[in-house]
């Protein structure tokens, strides 16, 4: 049932405890006989519990509103549907104003909405896999030098790495990488940079073929290369994936990120 200007002000009025005497009884009377009204005075009274008045509601404000919430807005989306059709069905042609509610209802509705929409939206969203990747996203510095590498003239490699100038990274590296076996001392490093480098260029199945190979190896690193492996799989959204490894490595008994490793499996599950 749609009510009127004077309905609404007869709410207010009546919410605002303003309302006596035979009006007061007359109205009691009529919100017995009507279930919506009953309805429309419950809703209303525990909106106005939550928000202060609101402001004048507007076609956005609605159209915003219905696409936010979960599971446990529907009622609330159920009732803005309702109320929208009142709000259209009030709107001048002149100037496309909706009208103002006295205690502007449908602007509490929708206000209380888009907090629980929000707060879904976040609850929903915040643990996805790609979020979680995003958490830990920050950029890697590498010491190619420090690590005996220098007699392969690798400086240069390190500088445009640490610099975040990957695609210039991997110009330098492939040549290098093509050269060697995966028994030279220096393969794991190498390969360890270019994985890297290629995570950063969004070129994900390539950084996790290598970071995979990696983590397989005997290298003594072989952890911070699954560390890798696991993060990327995070920024493809692979949840399952994600969790048989986290689960898989946690129970090998290795230590390397085994926090951060438990905080993102609890965050997952």
């Amino acid at each position: 049932m749609d009510f009127d200007e004077k309905t609404y002000q007869l709410i207010e009025k009546y919410l605002a405890g303003k309302m006596h005497g035979p009006e007061l009884i007359d109205f009691e009377k009529k919100i017995e006989s009507l279930p919506q009204l009953k309805d429309e005075i419950a809703i209303n009274k525990e909106l106005l519990a939550h928000f202060d008045e609101g402001h004048v509601v507007t076609k956005s404000d609605i159209e915003l509103v219905q696409f936010l919430g979960g599971q446990e807005a529907e009622a609330f989306k159920a009732k803005l549907n309702v109320a929208q059709k009142k709000v259209n069905s009030s709107v001048k042609t002149e100037t496309t104003k909706v009208r103002k509610l006295g205690m502007k209802p449908l602007a509490i509705a929708a206000s209380l909405l888009l907090l629980v929409g929000v707060f879904f939206f976040i609850n929903s969203n915040g643990n996805t896999p790609e979020n979680i990747f995003a958490s830990y996203d920050k950029p890697v510095e590498i010491n190619l030098i420090q690590k005996g590498l220098d007699g392969m003239g690798l400086s240069n490699i390190q500088n445009l790495f640490n610099n975040q100038k990957y695609s210039e990274t991997q110009n330098l590296l492939t040549p290098i990488l093509d050269t060697l076996s995966k028994e030279n001392p220096f393969w794991f490093d190498l390969s360890l940079t270019q994985g890297l480098s290629f995570l950063a260029l969004d070129e994900n199945e390539k950084a996790k073929n290598i970071f995979k190979d990696l983590k397989n190896s005997e290298f003594v690193d072989s952890p911070k290369a699954n560390w890798y492996y696991i993060l990327t799989l995070l920024k493809q959204g692979e949840k399952e994936t994600t969790v048989q490894e986290i689960n898989s490595y946690l129970n090998s008994g290795k230590k390397y990120k085994k926090k951060e490793l438990q905080s993102i499996l609890s965050e997952l599950e």
